[in-house]
């Protein structure tokens, strides 16, 4: 499978603050929204909504695809072992054979299924400071974000299907040689040429 990737890199003038690559965990409230926390301050949560330049959520679709295809080509060889007990040899063979594979379809769309879970408990966030991707889980909130004073380069990548699902990866990139580089990916997103160019725009803005 063939992808494509395109990379721009950006070197805004004047940091504004120090760059920020950590990861946090509250678990104070269940997170549907974290800047709604009934401890903050009104003023301060509708500031905050102001400051949101662009808001999203990762689309399901290739995940339900990667999940429906390991189902239908795992449920079809089981059957196909069951219904042929000679195939290899001996029906223990066979047996042993369609266990496995059992096995491995409950493993892969488990771990599908627990992705796509995550999918609808994660948002992407652009402000006039920083690029943000929060999930919550289990009660918890979980929150990456880079500081876009600091940010080196962005770049766009996606596979020939999620082209044509009109999806895909917006990944940053922030650091220098002298310090260790951080990355953060907006994954599976709706639109990512647009997320890309809103970016862009927020850099070029804060250059002038």
């Amino acid at each position: 499978m063939s992808h494509e990737s395109t990379t721009d890199p950006q070197a805004p003038a004047g940091a504004r603050s120090e760059e920020s690559n950590e990861e946090t965990t509250t678990g104070d409230a269940p997170a549907m929204d974290t800047e709604s926390s009934a401890v903050a301050p009104p003023n301060e949560v509708a500031g905050n909504r102001r400051d949101i330049i662009l808001e999203t959520r990762p689309t399901l679709k290739p995940t339900l695809a990667r999940l429906t295809a390991v189902l239908v080509v795992g449920i079809a060889l089981i059957g196909y072992l069951f219904a042929n007990p000679t195939l290899l040899g001996t029906t223990e063979r066979t047996e042993i054979a369609a266990n496995l594979l059992v096995l491995l379809t409950v493993v892969g769309a488990g771990r599908l299924a627990f992705e796509l879970y995550l999918l609808t408990r994660t948002r992407y966030v652009i402000t006039r400071e920083s690029v943000r991707r929060e999930y919550s889980l289990l009660y918890k909130t979980f929150s990456r974000e880079l500081p876009l004073s600091k940010l080196r380069s962005h770049e766009l990548h996606r596979s020939r299907i999620e082209a044509v699902l009109g999806v895909g990866t917006v990944g940053f990139l922030t650091g220098s040689i002298a310090r260790s580089p951080a990355h953060l990916e907006f994954e599976n997103v709706p639109h990512p040429e647009q997320v890309r160019q809103q970016v862009r725009r927020q850099l070029l803005d804060d250059d002038r």
